[in-house]
């Protein structure tokens, strides 16, 4: 029976644009687990986050990823998006940060499996915030690169926004 076991825990600290986990991705696991808790900006409105595979602590940026994410929103209409040959899996959560008096915040996990390959990806999110406005999106991804990666980068989309706060912790499982 395979089991979830923690491998790390990044609490993200303000006024970064990037969050790398290097060196976290390895053979010793079939596939891994992310969460990422309470998320927010440094500033007023919204961002979406990237994901970028890592080698070492380089960021693949080749147009090696394809993605398709579907937004459902409480308060407007559902909304769906994909990209091929792009050089990250774009709008892979979303983050809004609203005046003090309405504090937001996003969750989210994703899967990440690995084959000789392909690195595949899935995952969901939800950003809710106190006057009962929120949405949650799905995404799928696949990294078409036949080399082995070995870690993962969540950025901001967005170049003049900032995470403020947010814990992202890894599990393998499968061993």
């Amino acid at each position: 029976m395979s089991q979830f076991i923690l491998l790390q825990k990044e609490v993200i600290s303000s006024g970064v644009t990037s969050v790398n986990l290097e060196n976290v991705l390895t053979s010793d696991y079939k596939g891994y687990q992310v969460t990422i808790t309470d998320l927010k900006n440094t500033s007023a409105g919204g961002s979406y986050v990237g994901l970028r595979m890592l080698d070492n602590t380089s960021a693949y940026t080749n147009a090696n990823y394809d993605w398709s994410k579907a937004n459902l929103i409480n308060y407007g209409a559902f909304s769906s998006s994909d990209n091929q040959d792009t050089t990250f899996f774009g709008n892979w959560m979303s983050v809004y940060s609203y005046p003090t008096t309405e504090n937001s915040t996003s969750t989210g996990t994703f899967w990440i499996y690995r084959t000789d390959e392909y690195t595949y990806v899935l995952g969901m999110g939800l950003l809710a915030n106190t006057s009962n406005q929120g949405w949650a999106t799905k995404n799928i991804g696949v990294f078409k690169n036949t080399g082995i990666q070995d870690g993962f980068q969540l950025f901001q989309m967005s170049a003049s926004r900032y995470f403020d706060s947010g814990n992202i912790c890894l599990y393998g499982y499968g061993v």
